[in-house]
């Protein structure tokens, strides 16, 4: 008998369908290691294979629940991809599963021209009664297309939620009114005769005061003068869904961004991270020409969500030319790990191109935990690793890649590198700390100082950094601009309480460009601040801040 494995591998390579179909059909009598395996390859296949494959796959109601988990998940991910395995969804998933891929229907309904995908869509969300998608389907009313509009409004008429009625109100009022709308609503109005509570008007002064608010506070984002922006952001820290709107708004000409504005909203939705930002947040980071701190900024803040559906939009960013950015995409695919994410990568590691060895550096350097256990398995990975490990890692990273060995029970290669951590660790170098509420900035800032031949140390709360500071004082300490609960100024103030300019520097680094020089040189002086500079900074700017103090 041919080996499993070797066979199934050439099928799906070579596009022999029927063939892997046959394979495929005994999958869940296989071991879980096979049908891993299958599953990176199914990852790594053509479009028109995979299609087929997965289709197979997810009609087959023998196999177990996680490799059917898996399956679902790597077919989402191709869907953000290409929208034609978004049918397989619809074809396999129940009703929790398609509410959970709203995120990609709200996409493609407003991204796709495919008649036939937009119309099975439209239907489904009136089927299972998906009253997340009303917004976006009651758009295609206003459409000059016939098959759609109809779709719509029955979708809507079955949906038939507060919301669904809402908006086939409005639009009787508007010229797309015709028979099926009226008859819509009153098909409605039969099965919930009360009055809609949203349809109710809210008193007029107050919409219009919060609406003036909210508009101030949007300009001041953009403010030359530090505290107003201070004071926008605290603003908005508890206004998840004005900062989507706004960040909606701002990124409408992806080729003429006001830089601070976007730069400050992307902040605040990696604070309040709303869920209507998300599609937002993927369109920034896939423009071409988008600054390389926007893209930064961008994908911090999809880094923020402890929950995507999938990421696999983002993967272009783990070849960034950027440090800085890669590093911020490595983070954002490290949280939302999946078996796409892993193949893709380890085929990235695999196929021998000059930025691989840069590639796998980013990755221990981000300390991608999840990514670096799972890339294990690849001989080119390890390779790298253990060289980087060697000769050049910083301690933190050689610490995470310990408790990736004693958790997979490699006690004699932990032993190797514990040797390895505590030999450096030994050294004595001269110490930053570093804060920020960003971790990709903590970990581009612990590479570059590592780079310089100092040590950092990184904490996210300006708490935990001042008692390390009060217990061992650093070389000099590196910020980002806000923190959640006060400005680095006011950090500084506390900090000078105890040591002078000269004793212990103070470094802001941020990505704020418009801030007025005359006043902001004013404020630093203030507050004792050594220096501001434009994040991140070069290896030449970080070696002269200890020098110059």
């Amino acid at each position: 008998m041919a080996p499993y494995l070797p066979t199934l591998r050439q099928f799906i390579k070579t596009g022999q369908i029927e063939q892997a179909m046959e394979q495929l059909s005994i999958l869940s009598s296989r071991l879980d290691n096979e049908k891993k395996d299958v599953i990176e390859m199914l990852a790594l296949a053509s479009d028109k294979t995979a299609l087929s494959l997965l289709n197979f796959l997810l009609g087959k109601t023998t196999l177990d629940s996680e490799t059917r988990k898996r399956l679902f998940q790597l077919t989402m991910d191709r869907a953000h991809l290409n929208f034609a395995f978004t049918t397989l969804l619809l074809d396999h998933g129940d009703r929790s599963q398609l509410i959970h891929y709203v995120p990609l229907f709200k996409h493609i309904l407003s991204k796709e021209t495919n008649e036939d995908l937009l119309n099975r869509i439209i239907r489904t969300a009136g089927k299972f009664k998906i009253d997340l998608l009303v917004d976006d389907v009651a758009e295609f009313i206003f459409y000059d297309h016939i098959a759609l509009k109809t779709d719509a409004i029955k979708a809507l008429e079955r949906i038939g939620n507060t919301r669904a009625r809402e908006r086939l109100e409005q639009i009787a009022l508007t010229d797309k009114c015709d028979q099926d709308v009226l008859d819509a609503i009153d098909v409605l109005k039969m099965n919930m005769p009360e009055a809609p509570l949203a349809a109710i008007a809210p008193d007029m002064v107050e919409a219009q005061q919060a609406t003036a608010s909210l508009e101030t506070n949007l300009t001041l984002l953009t403010s030359t003068l530090l505290e107003d922006r201070y004071q926008a952001i605290a603003y908005f820290s508890t206004r998840g869904p004005q900062v989507a709107e706004a960040l909606a708004g701002s990124i409408t000409d992806l080729n003429d961004l006001d830089h601070d504005l976007v730069i400050n909203l992307l902040e605040l939705t990696a604070r309040t991270i709303p869920r209507e930002a998300i599609n937002s947040l993927f369109t920034l980071i896939a423009h071409k020409e988008i600054a390389d701190n926007v893209r930064f900024a961008g994908y911090n803040a999809l880094e923020a969500f402890p929950e995507l559906e999938s990421v696999a939009r983002s993967i272009k960013g783990i070849s960034d030319p950027s440090l800085y950015v890669r590093m911020a995409a490595i983070k954002l695919l490290e949280r939302h790990c999946s078996d796409y994410i892993v193949a893709e990568i380890k085929n990235k590691i695999e196929s021998g191109t000059k930025t691989v060895e840069m590639l796998v550096h980013s990755i221990l350097d981000a300390r991608a935990v999840c990514l670096m256990e799972a890339l294990m398995i690849s001989d080119t990975f390890s390779y790298m690793a253990s060289n980087y490990l060697e000769k050049n890692a910083p301690v933190s990273v050689i610490t995470s890649f310990i408790s990736i060995l004693e958790r997979r029970g490699l006690k004699s290669t932990a032993k190797k590198y514990i040797h390895l951590r505590d030999q450096k660790a030994g050294i004595k170098k001269e110490g930053y700390i570093v804060v920020s509420t960003s971790r990709a900035y903590l970990d581009v800032y612990a590479k570059l100082i590592h780079t310089c031949g100092y040590a950092a140390r990184t904490f996210t709360s300006t708490q935990e950094a001042f008692e390390a500071i009060l217990f061992e004082k650093p070389t000099a300490i590196v910020c980002d601009l806000f923190f959640k609960d006060m400005t680095a100024m006011g950090f500084s103030r506390e900090i000078r309480e105890m040591f002078t300019p000269k004793e212990l520097p103070i470094i802001i680094s941020s990505l704020q460009q418009g801030l007025a020089k005359p006043e902001l040189d004013q404020e630093l002086k203030r507050s004792n601040v050594n220096i501001f500079c434009s994040f991140p900074a070069t290896t030449s700017q970080i070696k002269s801040w200890i020098t110059s103090a």
